[in-house]
């Protein structure tokens, strides 16, 4: 790990090199120079080359995933509420909150018969559902499967503790270790009843109101 990271600080391509140790998955976080883009390198683990089948699989069955997912990236990054291990939201468990959240939109849809309107939802419409539905979600008593379909059980212990079992292992709980959840759900909450109070004028985009495009 150590040797890496001394490669790469040497390398002009990357910068913003830190090396967490801390992390329950050691890794080293760098920016590419050229683009801007962060990446993570990890270490003795195969999850990440795991995730891209779950990942290009619910691509292509939910086309408007990679929009929501770009703005709630973004969103959650310009609130320092996006990195794992300082207990925020990371990219692994947003897709599977995503995942959730788009599945659960589907069946409402197709109970009420109206799977025809489905490709009509706009994605300001899709961000303030998304909102709406985590803003309201019950930590203590539910439980989120993402594995076969998904669900969302009843936990067999009532804690404050959020749980999302990964599609990958049953018996791995990726919720836990963002203990900032309820803070993250309390600006979805926050910013749900700004945008459904706030006097729009004609053609006005609710963007601005969620991520600052300079920063970007």
């Amino acid at each position: 790990m150590n040797k890496l990271a001394k490669v790469l600080l040497k390398n002009d391509n990357y910068e913003a090199i830190n090396v967490i140790r801390s992390a329950k998955v050691p890794l080293i976080k760098l920016v590419e120079s050229s683009t801007g883009y962060n990446f993570d390198i990890s270490f003795n683990k195969l999850d990440g080359v795991k995730q891209i089948k779950e990942i290009r699989k619910a691509l292509s069955y939910y086309p408007e995933m990679k929009y929501l997912t770009v703005l709630m990236k973004c969103f959650l990054k310009q609130r320092d509420l996006n990195e794992t291990y300082t207990g925020g939201v990371g990219s692994f468990l947003l897709f599977c909150l995503i995942l959730t959240f788009l599945r659960e939109i589907r069946r409402e849809y197709i109970e009420q018969d109206r799977e025809e309107d489905i490709p009509k939802i706009l994605l300001s419409e899709y961000v303030l559902k998304f909102m709406e539905y985590y803003a309201n979600f019950d930590i203590a008593n539910h439980q989120i499967i993402v594995a076969e379909g998904g669900a969302i059980v009843e936990k067999y212990v009532k804690d404050h503790q959020f749980s999302v079992i990964s599609p990958q292992e049953a018996t791995h709980d990726i919720g836990g270790a963002a203990f900032k959840v309820k803070e993250v759900f309390g600006v979805f909450k926050n910013r749900f009843h700004f945008l459904t109070n706030y006097n729009f004028k004609e053609g006005e985009s609710i963007l601005k109101y969620l991520v600052n495009a300079d920063c970007l």
